[in-house]
């Protein structure tokens, strides 16, 4: 597609079907910029490596929750309200729980993530604390299970910046929230 009549302007735009590898390919001004590939997934600039491509993108809403390492976390919840964003593999979450009441015992966790998380030690993501009340301890951080797709739960040390422990469900009072935000890899 293009305004010239002849000769390569002709060509500077394109929209072009590959019978020989089933793809099709997108141009602007006489360069191969998108393709649709056979198997899936659409790449850019040329790349037609399937391992390149993006096969993924989706939108939504989930609600997280709270659970235990001792899986019995039986507290109630006034709010729950969670979004997504998934490119590829990748899964952007922000959330908030509040809960209005308490109960179980172990280590808390963030439970209920809209995907399945990729497990290994080369999928340390991390996952932010952001606005909280009524939790026990002043600085908390995350990391991710290496076993369930739980996001664990961590507080500081006050008199040291080294040492770090899991939360407990204990550290929670009656009523609080708790937001965060951060992205994992999908399995």
């Amino acid at each position: 597609f293009s305004d010239g009549t002849s000769g390569a302007d002709e060509y500077r735009g394109y929209i072009q079907y590959d019978h020989s590898t089933n793809r099709m390919y997108f141009g602007t001004n006489g360069v191969h910029e998108v393709s649709i590939l056979d198997g899936g997934g659409i790449s850019f600039n040329g790349d037609t490596a399937a391992a390149n491509s993006l096969e993924d993108y989706e939108e939504g809403t989930w609600d997280p929750t709270f659970q235990t390492s001792d899986s019995n976390f039986s507290g109630g919840y006034s709010a729950q309200h969670g979004n997504y964003v998934k490119i590829g593999k990748l899964v952007y979450i922000f959330g908030r729980v509040s809960w209005s009441s308490t109960g179980g015992t172990g280590d808390l966790q963030i439970a209920g993530v809209p995907f399945a998380m990729e497990h290994g030690s080369d999928y340390d993501d991390q996952i932010s604390i952001g606005y909280r009340t009524n939790i026990g301890y002043p600085r908390l951080h995350t990391s991710l299970s290496n076993s369930t797709d739980r996001i664990n739960l961590h507080a500081v040390d006050g008199s040291s910046p080294f040492n770090s422990f899991n939360v407990v469900v204990g550290a929670l009072q009656s009523t609080g929230n708790i937001y965060f935000a951060g992205c994992y890899r999908a399995d």
